[in-house]
């Protein structure tokens, strides 16, 4: 044992050398330890060659930032370790390889730069001790830790434990340990600097622990994968063997518990013969396919998919007309049109069987019942009913889905809701079929040609599948709110039903039988005789809702219900009935009013009808002139085609101006600003060419147009005009608005009598040809 008395209690003074200093990344080194490094920068190799050429020991020192390129003295520890070289060898990429060995631990007084290099000025740090029974436990705890670690680390030989523990020195004991321990760079730079050899062997001690700790956790690491590895090995060798057995108890055929589920679920199935034959190619593969292989899992999922699938079987169809009819007026109010369609699909199914399926496009505004008149066709029709919603959808392998070679491939939404209608006969909804994109990946509205065209779509073949897929039986409906965002060949594909909006009429009669039944019944009151008079409901759709549907009169009237069943809890209410005095309460101040005509007639003002996805809407239209140098001015967020309407009608005005006893002087010295109101709503279309012309001539004129009258039509150069759309919607608004005189192009006469009735009632309907009679009819002279 080390004498420890002879351990100096304070610093003595001590020699101090001038030596090349060479930065280290990573790397703490200590005394007696013998290391290769490779030198790379160009003043360190300048530093090392320097040393070596010059017969020099090296201060080596540890930067505290390794990322650093060039480091400053801030950037380098100021303890390191005094080494000698003990080889140099050059490299061919202007590198040298330096083998090194510390020889004391140094302290940096001065930096100082010579010939590009940085050269320090060190001293030898000398250790103290303070207590020297402290220190000899010490030494004995450090010794027994460090056998304990090297007997857990088998990277490094055993003989190490036993020519550490004959070390007698403690300083040379901590710095052969500390060449055997992988730890951080801070916390051997930290027993490096430590001058207290008790304090240093502390330190040395936990971190002794420390590894010895991290070992056996890594330790049981391995264990637990090594155990599991070993499970899955016997579960393989296993498995081959119960392969063998099998195969000699079942006369050479072999065949697991996953091939013979899926050979007991496709027995009963009426597969076509090219499916039959690529199930049994694809078994006899699945069956010599090792369990633990990736192969076994895209095989047995593909055969799984062709198993499933409803091959020939369909669901019997209702062929009761009386039934069918009388099961879609339960479920539906309106809809004439749609549903003399299933009644006549109905007729012809019991004179043709065989008939194949329709495609159907119901188009209309929201909220007007669309999809569920959809349920309620598989409803009357006895089939299985499947939904898709294609909104958002932009990638064709959403359609056809993937190639097998694609990892996680699956059968596109055409399949997959095939497989879980379980049936080749059912109503399929492609929900929002307006609503869907494209991009790189392809476009699935091209996809859907061959879906829903009646010659191709009993051939339909799904990319992941391989094969054709019969939907030539499939009952297809669509939806879509504007007909123009479906592309033209898509579009042709498919027999187009308009689902119009609600009169207020019929919207009070759906109140009354569907809406109000079904709120009472979601929200608890079974037991409350809840009622609400016809004013209440029709205040509810003119003054709480804008739409063409009825979706938010459904809102409007659970929250009246919803209030109402609190006022049960309160109250114990029995029955309970709403009238309009009440709405207030329930649903707070008006929302809307539709009532906004003009109280007076005024000049350059004038009420259009207009066509939204939400209904019709009637827009007033405003002009103004002052002084300026003939330019137009459009606001109101107008569309192009909209714009170029009031070109059009600006131009016209100009062209006759003397008619109308304009000074043509006028349209040069004034500017014209037309406006819509409501212009956070954008606006389009032809339609308000009419409105726009009568409203320039009134305020050019300095004539006034009447208050009471409503007009739509797109206008040509000439003064011509020309017919419009959206005609049903845009008479609900006029009445709604409370105007009752209506100017239409003379071409849309036939349109409006297939108009309900309940509709033109009370309507004053002009028909025009020419501006002239329009002008003749609105101003007032």
């Amino acid at each position: 044992m080390a004498d420890f008395a002879n351990y100096p209690e304070k610093s003595e003074s001590r020699k101090k050398d001038k030596l090349p200093l060479i930065p280290l990344r990573g790397i703490v080194i200590f005394p007696y330890m013998v290391v290769p490094l490779i030198i790379g920068r160009n003043n360190s190799v300048r530093a090392v060659m320097h040393a070596f050429e010059n017969n020099l020991p090296l201060f080596l020192s540890t930067q505290k930032t390794k990322e650093i390129e060039n480091p400053s003295d801030k950037d380098i520890f100021e303890v390191g370790c005094i080494s000698t070289i003990l080889e140099v060898i050059n490299m061919p990429n202007g590198m040298v390889r330096v083998l090194v060995e510390g020889l004391k631990r140094g302290n940096v007084l001065r930096y100082m730069t010579e010939d590009d290099f940085l050269v320090v000025e060190v001293e030898e740090l000398k250790s103290t001790v303070q207590d020297n029974n402290e220190l000899e436990a010490l030494e004995r705890s450090l010794k027994d830790k460090i056998v304990e670690y090297i007997s857990l680390n088998s990277k490094i030989p055993k003989e190490t434990a036993a020519s550490i523990s004959a070390i007698e020195d403690p300083e040379k004991l901590i710095d052969a340990i500390m060449a055997n321990i992988p730890a951080q760079v801070a916390d051997k730079q930290a027993i490096l600097e430590e001058n207290n050899i008790n304090e240093r062997l502390t330190k040395t001690l936990a971190l002794a622990h420390k590894e010895i700790d991290v070992l056996r956790i890594e330790d049981d690491i391995n264990k637990r994968v090594q155990d599991r590895m070993e499970k899955m090995q016997k579960k393989y060798f296993l498995n081959e063997q119960l392969k063998e057995i099998r195969k000699e108890l079942d006369d050479g055929e072999t065949l697991d518990d996953g091939v013979k589920e899926l050979k007991e679920r496709a027995k009963n199935k009426e597969m076509p013969e090219a499916v039959k034959e690529k199930f049994k190619s694809e078994i006899d593969r699945l069956s010599k396919v090792p369990n633990m292989s990736p192969e076994y899992t895209v095989l047995y999922n593909y055969i799984e998919w062709l198993a499933d699938l409803p091959w020939n079987i369909y669901t019997s169809d209702n062929r009761d007309l009386k039934l069918a009819e009388e099961i879609l007026e339960k479920e539906h109010y309106g809809l004439k049109e749609a549903k003399e369609r299933i009644i006549d699909f109905i007729a012809v199914r019991q004179l043709n069987p065989k008939s194949k399926g329709p495609i159907l496009c119901f188009v209309g505004p929201p909220g007007t019942g669309k999809t569920s008149l959809s349920k309620s066709i598989a409803h009357a029709l006895n089939r299985n009913f499947v939904r898709v919603s294609l909104g958002g959808v932009r990638d064709e392998a959403e359609i056809r889905g993937h190639r097998r070679t694609y990892v996680g491939a699956l059968p596109g939404k055409i399949v997959q809701m095939m497989k879980k209608a379980n049936s080749m006969n059912p109503v399929f909804l492609m929900d929002e079929i307006d609503k869907m994109s494209t991009d790189f990946r392809g476009d699935p509205s091209s996809a859907l040609l061959e879906v829903l065209d009646p010659e191709q779509n009993n051939t339909f073949n799904d990319h992941y599948l391989s094969l054709d897929f019969d939907l030539s039986y499939t009952f297809f409906i669509t939806t879509a709110n504007n007909l123009y965002n479906i592309p033209g060949p898509l579009r042709d594909r498919m027999e187009v039903i308009e689902i119009p909006g609600y009169t207020e009429l019929e919207k009070k009669v759906i109140a009354k039988n569907f809406l109000i039944p079904r709120q009472v019944q979601e929200n608890g009151l079974s037991d409350v005789k809840v009622s609400f008079t016809d004013e209440a409901v029709l205040d509810i759709v003119r003054y709480y809702t804008k739409e063409a549907g009825v979706r938010n009169l459904e809102r409007n009237i659970g929250k009246v219900i919803r209030k109402t069943a609190r006022e049960k809890l309160k109250k114990d209410i029995r029955s309970i009935n709403i009238n309009s005095k009440k709405l207030s309460k329930y649903l707070g101040i008006r929302k809307f009013d539709f009532t906004k005509g003009q109280k007076e007639p005024r000049s350059g003002i004038i009420a259009g009808l207009a066509w939204t996805e939400n209904g019709g809407d009637v827009l007033y239209i405003e002009s103004s002139i002052f002084k300026g140098k003939g330019e137009l001015i459009l606001t109101g967020q107008l569309g192009d085609v909209m714009k170029e309407s009031a070109r059009i009608a600006f131009s016209y005005a100009k062209s006759v101006a003397d008619v109308y006893g304009i000074d043509p002087k006028k349209f040069k010295e004034n500017d014209l600003h037309i406006h819509v109101p409501e212009g956070a709503i954008p606006k389009d279309g032809p339609s308000a060419g009419v409105t726009m012309i009568s409203s320039i001539i009134s305020t050019f004129s300095g004539k006034k147009a009447k208050n009471d009258y409503a007009m739509t039509g797109e206008i040509t150069l000439k003064g011509d005009i020309l017919p419009i759309g959206g005609l049903r919607e845009k008479l609900l608004a006029s009445k709604r608005g409370g105007i009752y005189s209506l100017i239409l192009p003379r071409k849309n006469e036939k349109d409006v009598l297939e108009i309900a009735e309940q509709i033109t009632k009370d309507l004053n309907i002009y028909y025009v040809e020419r501006i002239e009679e329009v002008l003749d009819r609105i101003l007032i002279n």
